[in-house]
């Protein structure tokens, strides 16, 4: 997918949303991966403002992105998917809430054995709140 594309078709959505691609910097427009990073920042920029029309067209396009086994691309795709499932959440819309994390958890499934095991594992532990803790660094830099 020509990701100057997106950028392309989310500029025809709204003059409002237009403007606001048109602030990011020349410089992070210039590869895909920039291009995701940006357009999802930007949703979730928008979300937190109140500006959920916005998040959500941006969110919308980015979650139509296939998965294509390269994780630089897709974890700015599986970010803008959960915010596409947040705002599902938010306006009571359960198709798009399981449309969202079926798409998500399918490629947490694929691939193979330990590897898939592995993304599972690290999954639910992102899931149940658990992470690095800055006390966890600390003690590990002393030993």
């Amino acid at each position: 997918m020509k990701f100057t594309n997106i950028i392309s078709e989310l500029c025809g959505e709204s003059s409002s949303l237009k403007s606001k691609i048109e602030v990011i910097p020349e410089r992070n427009l210039k590869t895909g991966k920039k291009i995701l990073e940006s357009l999802t920042k930007l949703a979730f920029i928008q979300y937190v403002n109140g500006e959920i029309d916005d998040a959500e067209v941006i969110s919308e396009k980015l979650s139509s992105i296939e998965f294509d086994n390269d994780y630089d691309y897709w974890t700015w795709v599986e970010f803008a998917i959960s915010l596409r499932a947040q705002l599902g959440l938010m306006e009571k819309d359960s198709d798009k809430y399981k449309n969202s994390v079926s798409k998500i958890l399918n490629v947490i499934n694929s691939g193979e054995g330990f590897i898939k095991k592995i993304r599972i594992n690290v999954h639910e532990r992102f899931m149940a709140g658990e992470g690095v803790e800055l006390d966890e660094l600390a003690v590990g830099e002393m030993e």
